[in-house]
């Protein structure tokens, strides 16, 4: 009798345990130092494309600094995040950020600064939000009117005080399509040959009416032949070619 009541006890024992190790009632935890995973979708780049607010061009003719023309950065975000603009623009041999400016009533407003007939400017607009995420949109404007290339003429030459071996002439320069005469407008440059080096061609201030050419004789007497290119911000190139004797 007793083996029997023990022979039940351990048969119920075995069962409790078997019952107990199929509980799947609490869901197991995270081993330590694992990361959880997020769920939440990825924050996503903006969008961005550049539209004309009014006229998609310009005439700059009659007018002493270029006309303007205004775009708008049609930005969008998908995750609703606040967004930064920056604008810059080029135009041939001009490097420089001065043709696209923000509007100052708007920052996803930029204004296009055309100079000269023909000129084509190339702005753009980097959009930015908070998450570091960048996108770029871009669009060429093309000033109205025809264009003229630009006459260039030079001056009587003269010595520098000293003895000194530098030559010096006064470039003019006439543009009927440039509404202000300055360096930032013409891209000038000046070679020599003969008995000369090579001659340097360079605006010193937009209170003159062309650059100063530079030119480095190589006797006490020679003759050279001096030529100066000018050229606009349609890209569209004046030359002069003079022969000097000293």
């Amino acid at each position: 009798m007793r083996r029997s009541f023990i022979a039940v006890l351990a048969c119920v024992a075995l069962v409790i345990g078997a019952c107990a190790g199929t509980d799947n009632s609490a869901a197991p935890s995270a081993p330590a130092g694992v990361p959880k995973v997020n769920s939440a979708p990825p924050n996503s780049a903006p969008t961005v494309t550049l539209a004309p607010q009014g006229a998609a061009s310009c005439s700059p003719v009659g007018t002493p600094y270029g006309c303007s023309v205004t775009l708008k950065a049609l930005a969008s975000d998908a995750d609703g995040d606040p967004l930064t603009y920056s604008w810059s623009g080029t135009t041939s041999g001009f490097p420089q950020t001065g043709y696209c400016q923000p509007s100052p009533s708007s920052p996803d407003m930029g204004m296009w600064r055309i100079s000269s007939p023909e000129q084509v400017v190339v702005g753009s607009v980097v959009v930015r939000d908070d998450h570091g995420h960048a996108t770029t949109a871009e669009l060429q404007v093309v000033g109205e009117g025809v264009n003229h290339a630009p006459r260039v003429l030079l001056g009587a030459l003269s010595a520098l005080p000293g003895g000194s071996p530098t030559l010096e002439m006064f470039g003019t320069i006439e543009d009927p399509d440039e509404g202000q005469l300055c360096s930032a407008t013409y891209v000038v440059s000046a070679s020599a040959s003969g008995d000369c080096k090579p001659a340097v061609a360079f605006w010193s201030s937009c209170l003159e009416s062309g650059p100063t050419v530079d030119i480095y004789r190589t006797a006490l007497t020679g003759t050279c032949e001096v030529t100066l290119k000018v050229r606009d911000s349609a890209n569209l190139v004046g030359t002069t070619v003079t022969t000097i004797r000293y």
